[in-house]
């Protein structure tokens, strides 16, 4: 005979019949199958996945109510011919998976919930046989909603709490089903019975991390997959409205805490920020009071891990999203804390060494107001904003863009808040007060700044600008004012907001300019040193260039939603500019022809944005 003769009169022999009419399996022909399909080219022949509808067959009556306790050694021998069959074999696998016969799928079901000792074996090798659908595949979606349809994962959700701790290699097969179920194919899981009892399996789960923790060195891609589970479950919405979520959340968070001295894996901590968060983000949930509560409390232990903090400042920051909220967490933390005390744990006790942990900024982003804004801005906190949080996400900032733009979401609201709104003038200096920070500014506008902190800051400095003080930093105060004038991207890739936040600035500038007569020749001699040069070539003609861009802008695109609003500030700033240029022309005393020639066409491109 040849091979495929041989392989076919092997699988023949698998049933024979005894003498007294019987059907049995021969044990020793099912070991020889199980060896020979070891081999790819044997598990590649077509008798093979010819033979898959007889070899469920054979299943259907070995695991047969009548045969339950026993067989046993011919159903490990069976269980090894499948899983053999599966192995790196899509084809084989496509042809099993779609075989309708409930009978097969129910018996597999049964045999996952047997905990009977001496069958341990043979359901161990049944959830060897389903973890075969999820390796080495190009069809693993179909085949995890194929599992699922037919409740096998229901299965083995029970069986997932009776495994032994200590079966690692077990556990990790286990993981890998519900790993890839659950964060790879969430969308197959319905409200159906099995989602019931998500609440459960998320508790059972901490309670395996509390296990696996102690021996991180053997189990860390255990934790990580563990974690992540937990954080994809909490995800759903439709958990939130279940009796026993509510305790989940505290469940969480005390095992955290209880075991942040065992978990040196940042993507465990990562995990676990995340799943606090979801918390927060479902608005269903009704217990956002209470658990709020318990975060901020935990804010008085002494040693608030970074990643902990985290979790608090990014769930009080999502926590916030009218009026009543924010006066709920101020209230709380004043109560619990003190801000002083929340802004110094944040910026002075907690070390940077994981650039997700700066998307905690979030919780400052919603609470930002004045006395908040001070209170970050003195000396103490002040360095730690810069010497840390600065200082990571400039450094990272091209591997972490989103969290980049949530950094300085934060910056711009702080120098709003600081020096912009709800601020008299004449207080305390505060002109002077936005150089004390120069290092801070310089360091974001070198590396990442996309001009609105540019805007924000000399607007804060004119506003409070003393003309009789002499001014620290000068180079920088003339880099914001020529990044004020000069002209934007192409129509089209400019930011809207860029383009009305530019025109704001220019007309504070040239409203307070004239309010306290200050005039472009004292910017001329206080602010560019007297060189004419550079104020017609950093100043006067980027300013000329802008107009001439903002005055083609206005006439090319009428039908623009925000053209009424941007014509009409084009139409201050070139109102403004007129008595500035004229006064200028009157003051100097003997003024170069070429900054004559700037000026004029000056005049003139600010008439013509004036008549349109």
């Amino acid at each position: 005979m040849n091979e495929d003769q041989e392989l076919r009169h092997l699988i023949d022999q698998i049933r024979y019949t005894n003498g007294n009419g019987d059907v049995l399996l021969d044990i020793e022909k099912l070991k020889l199958l199980g060896d020979a399909l070891r081999d790819e080219e044997t598990r590649s022949n077509p008798i093979i996945n010819e033979s898959i509808p007889i070899l469920v067959d054979i299943f259907i009556e070995l695991f047969s109510i009548d045969n339950l306790m026993s067989n046993f050694r011919e159903k490990e021998e069976l269980l090894r011919v499948f899983i053999n069959v599966l192995a790196f074999n899509d084809k084989n696998r496509l042809t099993l998976i779609n075989i309708d016969k409930p009978s097969f799928w129910g018996r597999l079901q049964n045999q996952i919930c047997v905990i009977a000792e001496e069958q341990k074996e043979i359901t161990s090798r049944v959830v060897l046989l389903l973890s075969q659908f999820i390796y080495d595949t190009d069809h693993q979606e179909l085949f995890v909603t194929k599992l699922y349809e037919r409740r096998l994962y229901s299965s083995l959700f029970q069986y997932f709490e009776l495994q032994d701790l200590n079966d690692v290699e077990g556990y990790e097969r286990l993981l890998d089903l519900f790993y890839e179920l659950i964060n790879n194919h969430s969308h197959v899981i319905q409200r159906d019975e099995m989602a019931l009892k998500v609440p459960k399996f998320i508790t059972f789960i901490v309670k395996l991390l509390t296990h696996f923790d102690h021996t991180i060195d053997e189990s860390e891609h255990i934790l990580e997959k563990l974690t992540q589970i937990i954080s994809t479950l909490t995800s759903f919405e439709f958990i939130y409205a279940l009796d026993d979520t509510p305790e989940l959340f505290s469940t969480i968070v005390d095992y955290f805490i209880s075991s942040k001295n065992y978990i040196p894996n940042a993507t465990v901590k990562r995990n676990w920020v995340n799943i606090i968060c979801n918390f927060v983000y479902i608005k269903q949930y009704f217990y956002l009071d209470e658990d709020l509560s318990y975060l901020i409390k935990l804010l008085k232990k002494n040693d608030v891990d970074p990643y902990v903090l985290c979790g608090i400042a990014v769930f009080i920051g999502n926590y916030i999203h009218d009026k009543e909220t924010l006066q709920a967490v101020k209230t709380k933390l004043e109560h619990e804390i003190t801000w002083e005390k929340f802004v110094d744990i944040y910026f002075n006790q907690i070390n940077i060494t994981d650039v997700f942990l700066i998307q905690s900024i979030q919780a400052f982003l919603n609470i930002m107001d004045k006395s908040i804004a001070n209170i970050i801005l003195r000396d103490d906190n002040f360095d730690g904003l810069l010497k840390k949080y600065n200082r990571v996400i400039l450094d990272n900032k091209d591997f972490y863009p989103e969290i980049l733009t949530q950094y300085l979401k934060f910056i711009y609201k702080l120098v709003r808040h600081k020096f912009l709104l709800n601020n008299d003038e004449d207080d305390d200096d505060q002109g002077s007060d936005i150089l004390q920070y120069y290092e801070l500014w310089s360091s974001i506008i070198d590396k990442c700044d996309d001009g609105f902190l540019q805007l924000y800051l000399l607007e804060a400095f004119i506003t409070h600008y003393d003309p009789t003080k002499e001014i620290v930093h000068s180079q920088f105060i003339c880099q914001l004012l020529t990044t004020s004038v000069t002209k934007l991207e192409p129509q089209g890739q400019a930011n809207l907001d860029l383009v009305i936040q530019k025109l704001k600035a220019l007309g504070i500038f040239n409203h307070i300019l004239l309010s306290k007569e200050i005039g472009l020749q004292h910017i001329l001699d206080k602010w560019f040193n007297n060189d004419v040069d550079t104020f017609i070539s950093n100043y006067l003609q980027p300013y000329y260039e802008y107009l001439i861009q903002l005055n083609e802008s206005l006439q090319s695109s009428t039908s623009h939603p925000s053209h009424d609003l941007i014509k009409n500030n084009a139409k201050f700033i070139s109102g403004s500019s007129l008595p500035l240029i004229r006064d200028f022309i009157t003051d100097s005393t003997s003024p170069s022809s070429s900054l004559t020639v700037q000026l004029d066409e000056i005049c003139l491109i600010c008439k013509t944005i004036i008549d349109l």
